[in-house]
């Protein structure tokens, strides 16, 4: 009896350990993959000034590839290396009409991580669809009115820089200081 009952115990300790590592290994099987974050620290803060200046003028899309524009055409099988080339590009951040979502201008930012330099024909698509291409770096993160003049030269500006190097937006700046 005794050697039965050691017998049963040491069959179910084996049923409940295969139970757990099947269960474990299910689980690590249909588990999603984690993926690193779409942007960086760097970009995430510049995404973030891009949203402040365009807010109610224009739509800012982030990490779009080029096929995913319709002013740019493959020209080419989307079997051929060229194709898989021109898909592999992408812009940092694209800057869109409310009204049409229609690109007006194309952003790319030098955060100091990896950046991946556009090609000429890219650049020059661009310019021939009206498509303004800017660059800017990780300074600019803190230059709202410097960016703000270069993405809408046509448009009055909505921040200034103080002397003490706050930045604050003019309506704001017209209520502290009660002049209009």
């Amino acid at each position: 009896m005794d050697v039965e009952l050691i017998a049963l115990i040491t069959f179910v300790a084996v049923v409940l350990l295969l139970l757990v590592v099947s269960v474990n290994y299910i689980k690590a099987y249909f588990k999603t993959p984690c993926e690193a974050p779409l942007l960086s620290q760097s970009e995430r803060e510049f995404y973030g000034v891009l949203c402040q200046l365009c807010a109610n003028r224009a739509i800012v899309l982030c990490k779009i590839r080029l096929p995913q524009l319709s002013l740019f055409a493959a020209g080419c099988s989307k079997w051929s290396w060229n194709y898989r080339q021109f898909q592999a590009q992408q812009f940092d951040f694209v800057i869109c009409r409310n009204s049409d979502c229609k690109p007006i201008a194309v952003v790319e930012f030098d955060g100091g991580g990896m950046t991946v330099k556009l090609s000429d024909i890219v650049i020059a698509q661009c310019v021939a669809s009206k498509v303004r291409v800017y660059r800017f770096n990780l300074s600019s993160i803190n230059e709202l009115a410097v960016v703000e003049a270069q993405l809408f030269p046509e448009q009055d500006p909505r921040f200034t820089q103080l002397e003490s190097g706050l930045q604050l937006p003019i309506g704001k700046l017209a209520k502290t200081t009660g002049c209009r």
